[in-house]
């Protein structure tokens, strides 16, 4: 049973699926000591392949090709014939299959590579296993190993939260002897084909062969450890993406909520028909632009930067694209956006319009008041009035002095046809009635008529003036307008293409996504100057009055704003792409990962030189739940290390890099849990906290697999949750 035992293991761990109950049997026709072979020496027998046959004939010579094969290519002497081996002599048959074992099983090597004794080196290992725990004497393959101690300790060694070695009543050797077994067959895949009183009647021989049970458990155990760190990584990555997904659409349901919740008080614009009302709207309009809207544009950086975060890791760890719904997208939010600032344009220039009608009318009211007064002596004043000639620099005093000419005009013709009308009633009268100086009545009317008429060529003439004036100022106001209107368009144009360059491309790798962001914003004079050449225009037109600028709705401040906002998500593109370069170099492992690492590097160099041995290098590795074969430290040296024989801790690291960083393929990631399930296709919460080691498996990534995973049968059904994880 010892035997059969062995030679299923090893086919098992070879990749051969073949049952092995009764290896004396099953041996008759030699195809599973060429398998076994195959597996143990890693050669190949040449020529015609093996069949399986019951025919004597057929096995007969099966077997002295695989007997030949065994003594010339394996080097295996022995004196066994295909006749034992077809009869099924039990004694040879074994005694051959142990010389195999002692020839090709490798427990450890020395610090030269060269392979122990199988012997010597088993009994090194459970050495080495369990050396300082109380009880344990391991001196021979006899009564070292009718103790229950060496195998608790050993599950305890490599599975401390399964049983508590110092409380164990050392000298109940039954019940400890049970419970190693029981516990070797639950955690480490040892059945339990012999009982607590059959250990001690083992031979030397089949006491080895026990063992090598043992020992491929434990490897199961180390197996099972770099499977736990591979899944607790998964779990990782899986869990921070799955809150960074929840914490995008939380946060941009709530900046959409609060964007529509403008715009609709944007688009609600209701006036008092006061002065005072519409300079308090437009006072509340710009304290929002400068105060809530920077707030929200804040807001949306940040969400951007999430966003860009989150998508630079889905596209590193390679999942699919986040594409969120409900019009929360990036393409969504920037349009809601640009909702906002057309309610923005459309309030502003329905306030603008307010403003100027309520200021026309305080005006024409303030001229009303002022033509009042002056209407009392304007008889006497009227030829120097129309002689006097305005000073003008401005649209608006061109403006003035036009329509101060008219109602100047309209007046005089008022007075005219009112006052002359009567004065010749008058004297129609005086002639009607021969008035005897009429001659003089007559002079004082022709005086009257050359003095209006004098006042209305000069009206004439000053007016041709006045709007020749007018066309010339409002020139000039369009002029300045235009002006500032390019000065910005050509600002909003060079920042739009900064943006565009900024949002970079996904294919470009991520040093080149930096460079191209370094290139775009590294000479900053070329914004600055159209900054202030946005300022220069502006002032020049504040200096005309001009306070509603037809072209454009955007202030200096408003650009001035923008610059900020565009260097503000320059810096958070920056330091996200630091980051993810940083991490990239990490091979995607924390700063936690890294130092441990080099901690536990540190540990292991006992003499501090910077270096690690072949030996140190195994424990070293063992310590991180790495694979630390002989084989593996040799092709570790050979790849990673420059001299070849001692390993440094730069070089260490970088294999811990390829070892632990983002290759978990969903593949990997199944074997992986294969590993924790013992091949089920489901793993228990048990499986999950053997494992557990407070490091990088440890409770939460239990409680979440716990609760994320379906159940099934008795426990949780690890691949459909492998797919959903690599899914999102």
């Amino acid at each position: 049973m010892i035997f059969s035992r062995f030679v299923h293991q090893q086919l098992k761990q070879g990749g051969i699926k073949r049952e092995v109950k009764d290896v004396v049997t099953e041996s008759q026709d030699g195809t599973l000591l060429r398998d076994l072979l195959s597996v143990m020496s890693g050669k190949k027998m040449g020529g015609k392949p093996l069949k399986q046959s019951t025919r004597r004939v057929q096995q007969i010579d099966n077997l002295n090709r695989i007997l030949n094969f065994i003594k010339k290519d394996c080097g295996v002497d022995t004196r066994v014939s295909a006749e034992n081996v077809a009869d099924k002599d039990e004694k040879l048959l074994l005694g051959l299959i142990f010389k195999i074992i002692m020839k090709f099983l490798k427990i450890d090597d020395d610090e030269e590579g060269e392979a122990m004794d199988v012997r010597e080196a088993l009994l090194l290992w459970f050495q080495n296993k369990t050396e300082g725990y109380d009880g344990v004497e391991i001196k021979d393959f006899k009564k070292s190993f009718h103790s229950a101690l060496p195998y608790l300790a050993l599950i305890h060694k490599m599975r401390p939260k399964l049983l508590d070695y110092d409380s164990l009543d050392k000298g109940d050797n039954k019940a400890n002897l049970q419970l190693a077994l029981d516990l070797g067959e639950k955690y480490l895949n040892i059945e339990k084909y012999i009982s607590p009183e059959d250990l001690p009647k083992l031979n030397e021989i089949s006491m080895i062969i026990y063992l090598t049970d043992w020992y491929y458990g434990v490897n199961l155990l180390q197996k099972q450890d770099i499977a736990a760190r591979r899944v607790g990584k998964l779990v990782q990555i899986t869990k921070l993406h799955d809150e960074l997904r929840a914490q995008y659409l939380e946060n941009g349901k709530k900046l959409k909520e609060k964007v529509d919740k403008k715009i609709e008080e944007l688009n609600k614009c209701e006036f008092d028909d006061t002065l005072a009302g519409v300079k308090k709207m437009l006072d509340e309009f710009y304290s929002y632009k400068e105060n809530e809207k920077s707030d929200l544009v804040v807001e949306q950086l940040n969400l951007s930067a999430l966003f860009n975060n989150l998508a630079l890791r889905l596209h590193n760890h390679k999942r699919p694209p986040f594409k969120p719904g409900g019009g929360l997208d990036p393409a969504s939010m920037d349009q809601k956006f640009e909702e906002l600032e057309k309610a923005e344009i459309e309030r502003s220039g329905k306030l603008q319009k307010e403003l100027s009608r309520q200021l026309h009318l305080q005006k024409l009211a303030k001229r009303y008041k002022e033509d009042g007064d002056k209407l009392t002596d304007w008889i006497e004043t009227q030829l120097k009035a129309v002689d006097v000639t305005p000073t003008i620099n401005l649209t608006s005093e061109a403006e003035d002095a036009l329509d101060d000419h008219k109602l100047f005009v309209v007046e005089f013709n008022s007075t005219k046809n009112s006052r002359l009308a009567s004065l010749q009633k008058i004297a129609n009268e005086l002639i009607s009635e021969r008035y005897e100086n009429m001659s003089e009545i007559e002079a004082v009317q022709d005086n009257l008529n050359t003095k209006f008429k004098e006042v209305e060529e000069k009206c004439d003439q000053k007016l041709s003036s006045l709007e020749e004036e007018l066309a010339k100022q409002k020139n000039l106001d369009e002029e300045a307008s235009k002006e500032y209107s390019e000065a910005v368009n050509a600002f909003t144009d060079l920042v739009k293409k900064k943006k565009k360059l900024l949002a970079g491309n996904e294919e470009m790798g991520l040093e080149e996504q930096l460079e191209a962001l370094k290139e775009s914003t590294s000479d900053k004079s070329e914004v600055d100057n159209k900054v202030k050449e946005v300022e220069e225009k502006d002032a020049k037109q504040k200096a005309r009055g001009i306070q509603n600028n037809p072209y454009t709705n955007i202030s200096a401040q408003d650009v001035k704003a923008q610059w900020k906002q565009f260097e503000l998500l320059v810096q958070k593109k920056q330091v996200l792409l630091e980051e993810a370069i940083k991490e990239s170099k990490r091979a995607g492992l924390s700063e936690e990962q890294v130092q441990e690492i080099k901690d536990n590097f540190s540990h292991f160099d006992k003499d501090k030189d910077g270096k690690l041995s072949k030996r140190e290098l195994r424990m070293c590795l063992q310590s991180l739940g790495e694979e630390s074969t002989p084989e593996i430290v040799k092709n570790v040296m050979e790849e990673f290390a420059a001299d070849k024989s001692a390993i440094t801790v730069d070089e260490f690291t970088q294999f811990m890099f390829k070892q632990l960083g983002d290759t978990d393929t969903k593949e990997e990631i199944l074997k992986s849990f294969g590993y924790l399930a013992y091949d089920k296709d489901t793993v228990t919460k048990e499986n999950l906290t053997s494992v557990i080691n407070g490091t990088s498996f440890q409770d939460w990534h239990v409680d979440y697999l716990s609760t994320e995973m379906k159940e099934k049968g008795e426990g949780y059904d690890y691949p459909t949750w492998t797919e959903e994880a690599f899914a999102r």
